[in-house]
């Protein structure tokens, strides 16, 4: 399934209009960077962000996510002083309401829309839920 994503994904940028943001795995990390190092051929300054699920927890105090950069066709962490979250806390509230609502079985991924595509991949209802609670939290709703 990812190599028919990863296909459609190397086609010129002018035959779609969608723009990768991300690519979920629950893969081990050798895996993961294999597929990341393909979206950095075709997507220049991709990074790699890992969850820590081991710090993910309702109420986490710093962000439990790694970012990872390619040097030399290698992942490394990338510098912490460049890698800057706007509102910590305002995120960390967002992300607790929607694991206490349970939001990430809405979730659809790419291999759950092939197997019935009816299901939106784009996650559209998710994404604007996500986006409503950012705006309150954000104090612009």
């Amino acid at each position: 399934m990812l190599d028919v994503a990863l296909h459609q994904l190397s086609a010129p940028p002018a035959q779609h209009a969608t723009t990768l943001r991300g690519n979920k795995t629950a893969s081990p990390p050798p895996l993961a960077q294999r597929v990341a190092g393909r979206l950095a051929e075709l997507c220049e300054g991709a990074v790699l962000i890992m969850l820590n699920n081991r710090k993910f927890t309702m109420s986490p105090r710093v962000p439990p996510i790694l970012v990872l950069e390619q040097r030399d066709r290698q992942w490394v962490p990338k510098d912490k002083n460049l890698v800057m979250w706007q509102d910590w806390e305002s995120s960390r509230r967002v992300c607790q309401t929607l694991l206490e609502a349970k939001a990430y079985t809405q979730l659809v991924d790419f291999d759950a829309h092939l197997d019935d595509i009816r299901r939106d991949w784009t996650n559209q209802q998710l994404n604007a839920e996500i986006a409503q609670l950012m705006s309150v939290a954000n104090g612009s709703a």
